[in-house]
């Protein structure tokens, strides 16, 4: 969506911030601004959908979906959180259905695979089912200690924008997390004997 050759210019630098970007776009349908926008937030989900998905072809179809859905959403974007934290819920929610479709797919043809292959198919359906128990743990943290968790392990960001972007003091937001950490090891220990 970025490589379609269209340049910042002087009308629209990148330090517009995001209210203004989202009103244009959304109340004067100017591309260009949502183009910044892309320019601004694809990197972030890239990396975010890589290191949730772990494949660079998915990790790009990701980020089409996540911008695909911004383009056809951001009229109804409430500001209720930054931009970049409604960009990042998205992504995190394809990262989730990808690999749920992924860890159904394969048990669904798990019968048809011949003897060849089987070595390689379990080891797929380990590291999918070590996802869906760091999955499951996860949905067991509170809410808050969840959100700051997933901002830092997946978004790479700092504990002041994790802060901003929630509206928490910073120490708040590492309390959160080292909670959650925590909590996250230990249920991945229940969750392990569980399953096992």
């Amino acid at each position: 969506m970025s490589d379609n050759g269209v340049e910042l210019n002087e009308t629209m630098p990148l330090q517009d911030d995001d209210k203004t970007l989202v009103k244009r776009f959304v109340e004067e349908k100017d591309e260009f601004a949502y183009e910044v926008l892309v320019k601004k937030y694809q990197r972030m989900v890239y990396f975010l959908a890589l290191k949730v998905v772990g494949g660079h072809e998915d990790a790009d179809e990701i980020v089409q979906k996540t911008f695909i859905s911004v383009y056809k959403n951001l009229g109804r974007f409430e500001g209720r959180s930054s931009l970049k934290t409604w960009i990042f819920r998205i992504a995190m929610n394809y990262s989730k259905n990808l690999i749920r479709d992924r860890a159904r797919h394969a048990g669904e043809e798990l019968a048809e695979w011949n003897a060849t292959v089987e070595s390689s198919v379990e080891a797929e359906i380990e590291a999918d089912q070590r996802r869906r128990i760091v999955e499951e743990a996860m949905e067991q943290l509170p809410p808050r200690q969840r959100e700051v968790l997933q901002m830092r392990a997946f978004g790479d960001m700092s504990f002041a924008e994790i802060a901003q972007d929630v509206g928490i003091s910073t120490s708040a937001a590492k309390v959160n997390y080292h909670y959650a950490v925590k909590a996250l090891k230990g249920l991945l220990a229940d969750f392990g004997e569980s399953h096992a």
